[in-house]
């Protein structure tokens, strides 16, 4: 994504550090009802959580961003989204939230202690098109291309999430340019979340990982109403090549698999979503000691800058929150003073 070669840094360093291939797993959905009683997550969640409450889950730290404007008739606190760390990635990695700006997105940035090689996890909730909170589509995804333009020099982004965006056999990426992987369809349907998400993921030139491993895709999204895909893992095209495993497990098979029926309660029922899983390798060094005393500049990939920049629907979208922001400082500053 920019920045340094980490292929020069590794010939500087393998003489005097040791290379650990770290297998990272992350997953958007998890569905262990235990003695808890809530939702055991590696990525992303829609709870029934009030403003300041969190999720303890013993061997991992919570960082979540649970949504602030709850309706007055509202039964009980409900929605937001976060991430489960595992402990043992935060000694190796600082964690820290770089984005919840936006409700239904959260950024986390992980930084390696040990050099400067880092990646960021969106964790994205986007409502379903019916529904009151899911008509402006546009403003979502152009929050999230922002981030991605803002953090370009970044090792790897991962967005993962539900998008409620059902692309069909849309193309998300140009088969005659991009060096990705054909996609295999199994949900046929299409929806406007749907041409919104693949306009958004053509701008970015980030592909899903859904439908591109063979033998393990399935439906995410799997109710009494039907089966469909709205889940997703993206990552930029550059990065594809460093997803070694991607796997859709549905909530049935992971509790017949585990013999967890004996855990859920008589008024329990299994979560309608599935649980989707991505392994991909960063590269670890035990001394990151750079032997150029040189100050090191920022790279940027301005041949990656798409020709229509700054003239589509998307960009005018990023252009109209950036001045309804600038406006909300300028008043809060005028209050202020």
């Amino acid at each position: 994504m920019g920045g340094v070669d980490r292929n020069d840094q590794m010939c500087h360093l393998h003489k005097s550090a040791k290379q650990y291939k770290w297998y990272m797993r992350l997953g958007l959905k998890s569905v262990l009802q235990a003695a808890c009683n809530a939702y055991i997550l590696e990525g992303h969640v829609v709870n029934h959580k009030a403003k300041d409450d969190v999720i303890n889950v013993p061997g991992f730290s919570w960082f979540g961003f649970n949504r602030v404007d709850i309706h007055k008739n509202a039964p009980k606190p409900s929605g937001g989204i976060g991430i489960l760390v595992k402990t043992w990635i935060l000694e190796h990695y600082n964690a820290s939230v770089i984005d919840r700006s936006f409700d239904g997105i959260l950024g986390l940035k992980f930084e390696n202690r040990m050099n400067d090689s880092n990646f960021l996890v969106f964790a994205c909730y986007l409502p379903p098109e019916n529904s009151s909170r899911g008509r402006d589509a546009p403003s979502f995804f152009a929050h999230l291309l922002a981030q991605i333009y803002l953090n370009d020099e970044c090792d790897a982004i991962l967005l993962t999430g539900d998008f409620n965006s059902r692309i069909g056999s849309l193309p998300d990426t140009l088969n005659d340019i991009d060096c990705v992987p054909m996609r295999n369809t199994i949900d046929k349907s299409i929806n406007q979340h749907g041409h919104e998400f693949i306009d958004f993921l053509n701008e970015s030139k980030f592909c899903v990982l859904n439908g591109r491993f063979q033998g393990c895709d399935n439906f995410t999204s799997i109710s009494t109403r039907g089966k469909s895909v709205v889940d997703y893992i993206c990552v930029p095209h550059d990065v594809f090549d460093k997803c070694k495993k991607f796997e859709v497990l549905t909530a049935e098979s992971i509790v017949n698999n585990n013999s967890l029926f004996g855990l859920l309660g008589g008024k329990s029922r299994l979560p309608d979503h599935s649980v989707l899983i991505t392994e991909f390798t960063v590269t670890h060094f035990e001394q990151a000691v750079s032997t150029d005393n040189e100050m090191k500049r920022a790279r940027f990939k301005i041949n990656q800058i798409p020709l229509d920049f700054m003239s589509n629907t998307l960009i005018k979208e990023m252009e109209l929150l950036s001045i309804r922001q600038n406006k909300l400082l300028i008043v809060t500053t005028f209050d202020k003073g």
